[in-house]
């Protein structure tokens, strides 16, 4: 095997830079067609997660075929749909694995999905890295399991600081959808709000998919609490914000990294107006980094439409499995999750990507505030 860290490196750069880059060593083109799947929420309330990554990924494809000319392998990304529901993640897994015979898979996004599905890689030996997943049981999940999204312990942390510190709130409140990821990122919250010394007032949950929040919103309302923390999918956001305004709470509204989607800023500027909520580092309009325009641009070319966060994170993890297999001579799932293993600093459109040994990777943070309808970076931690 070559260097891995340095090779994987050298060729993750070119390959998200302008086609006929010269940092490419010659090799002979392999015959065979590399299969790597994709486990992505394509219907179903998080469909929206799912379809984003999935044009990501596809641009991702686009720009190696580009990027390696003849010398590009011959790779296939085989689609499957969980509809964020463990059991479909789990089956999709094992059909990709023993039926389509992939060397690796991109996603599951949802929490609940990845770890579901976590228990089957130690047994397969297929890797799979995904571009959403944050809840904290996954930096345990197993040597088979990576990320390139952030844990919620470094969210839910930053969320609560910036809430106390920063902005001097000392009474809090939460709602939050009862899913690994709600649960996950609402309780370090908690932890680190109660550290800063913090009080919170109430804490309401609800379940994946439900539509009616007036009964926690009501109880949240008589605590006063003077902010609020709301954990879900947007379909979910959406609807309590609305139903927040009906009810008259006035409470300022954080959140996570859910309310990045134009859902959020198409609702009316009086429910939105002054939500913060943070993101990774991403910005579409970025004008500097040529990865990112080239990304922006091909997308717009392709869908007509901006990507969002979830086509950039899914971009750059279906990149570094483009880059992982153009690395090896022979291409296996053992030698893919090795130089899994061995990434340090990828760049991609979401920053740098370095795995730890828990397969988790660490990534700034940008805050962001919502002034008439549109989203206003506020800073990053």
């Amino acid at each position: 095997m070559k260097n891995v860290r340095t090779v994987v490196t050298v060729l993750a750069a070119a390959a998200l830079l302008a086609a006929g880059s010269g940092l490419f060593a010659c090799k002979k083109k392999e015959p065979e067609t590399i299969k790597i799947g994709a486990i992505l929420p394509l219907t179903g309330d998080a469909a929206n997660y799912g379809q984003s990554g999935k044009k990501g990924i596809e641009i991702a494809l686009k720009h190696y075929k580009e990027d390696r000319g003849a010398e590009a392998k011959k790779i296939e990304v085989i689609y499957e749909d969980d509809k964020a529901e463990p059991k479909d993640g789990v089956s999709a897994y094992k059909k990709l694995v023993e039926m389509d015979r992939v060397v690796g898979v991109i996603g599951p996004m949802p929490s609940s999905v990845t770890l579901a599905v976590a228990p089957y890689t130690n047994d397969e030996k297929v890797p799979i890295l995904s571009p959403a997943s944050s809840a904290p049981k996954i930096t345990e999940a197993g040597k088979y399991v990576f990320r390139n999204y952030p844990s919620d312990t470094f969210e839910g942390k930053v969320l609560a600081e910036f809430a106390f510190n920063k902005l001097g709130y000392t009474k809090a409140a939460i709602i939050h959808a009862n899913t690994e990821y709600g649960v996950g990122l609402a309780d370090y919250y908690t932890q680190t709000f109660k550290k800063a010394g913090g009080v919170l007032v109430q804490t309401e949950t609800y379940q994946q998919g439900e539509t009616d929040f007036r009964t926690q919103l009501l109880k949240i309302k008589k605590a006063a609490p003077e902010v609020l923390l709301i954990v879900g999918h947007i379909e979910e956001i959406v609807r309590l914000l609305k139903q927040k305004d009906e009810l008259g709470v006035k409470t300022p509204v954080l959140g996570p990294v859910s309310f990045n989607d134009p859902k959020l800023s198409g609702l009316p500027k009086e429910i939105t107006e002054g939500i913060i909520f943070s993101t990774p580092t991403y910005d579409p309009k970025n004008t500097t980094d040529e990865r990112v325009v080239r990304f922006v641009s091909d997308f717009k070319a392709e869908f007509n439409a901006e990507p969002d966060i979830w086509a950039g994170l899914a971009y750059d993890a279906a990149a570094i499995y483009f880059a992982t297999v153009d690395n090896e001579e022979e291409v296996s799932a053992e030698r893919v999750t090795n130089d899994l293993t061995e990434i340090k600093d990828f760049p991609g459109v979401t920053g740098l990507t370095s795995f730890d040994e828990n397969g988790d990777v660490e990534k700034k943070v940008d805050l962001y505030v919502v002034k008439e309808g549109e989203f206003v970076k506020y800073g990053s931690i």
